[in-house]
């Protein structure tokens, strides 16, 4: 026989709903989508080779030198000129007793989404535990304030940017949300915004930019 929720428990959940619901209020950013036209970008390049630059334009190794400069503008960021920066831009206080804000620019592409700093990855590093691979995943994490999720699944025919607040990801992982270190396109909309893509557009969620800023 289920026990039933005692009347404290119930109101304890309730306020901690009424928290992650107001920190969705006091964090939400706009998402925006955009798009390139690679017939026009091919000529830039000399080459009438549209394939060639649809490939490289859905490659998240290429992000940062395509993407980013657009991302920055239609927010109104301050790009970091350092590529091999802590983090890809900002957002001034004006102010010396608190820091800039910092923002990450992260690629969603055919293989997922990994927030995990690069330096982690691809040294062989052995006996590493998957309490430790989170703890990196964590620290990758907290280097910005923000995220902006860059979805360059579609591109060049759409590109889509959803930004994060990187509390809202680390609330996720301690609560155990968030239980893979990569996430696929389904699951990424699913658990940050609990709907698909194609919903999610459907419903307006974007801002389509086009060159004029938000």
């Amino acid at each position: 026989m289920e026990l039933m929720e005692s009347e404290d428990v119930k109101t304890y959940k309730d306020m901690i709903q009424n928290n992650i619901d107001n920190f969705k209020k006091l964090h939400t950013i706009q998402a925006i989508k955009f798009s390139y036209d690679a017939k026009e970008l091919a000529k830039l390049f000399l080459t009438e080779d549209v394939d060639a630059i649809t490939a490289n334009l859905g490659d998240g190794r290429s992000v940062s030198w395509y993407a980013e400069p657009s991302i920055v503008t239609a927010y109104g960021l301050n790009i970091n000129p350092n590529k091999n920066g802590l983090y890809d831009s900002s957002i001034s206080t004006n102010c010396k007793c608190f820091p800039d804000i910092t923002v990450g620019i992260k690629s969603l592409s055919n293989n997922g989404l990994d927030l995990m700093q690069s330096g982690f990855k691809g040294r062989g590093f052995k006996g590493i535990t998957k309490d430790q691979k989170y703890n990196a995943l964590v620290s990758s994490i907290m280097l910005c304030d923000y995220h902006i999720i860059c979805d360059i699944i579609d591109s060049p025919k759409m590109i889509y940017c959803t930004p994060l607040s990187s509390l809202q990801i680390t609330y996720l992982i301690y609560t155990g949300v968030f239980t893979s270190l990569s996430l696929q396109r389904n699951a990424y909309y699913n658990m940050f915004f609990g709907n698909n893509l194609n919903t999610l557009d459907a419903q307006n969620f974007f801002y389509h930019y086009k060159g004029i800023p938000l």
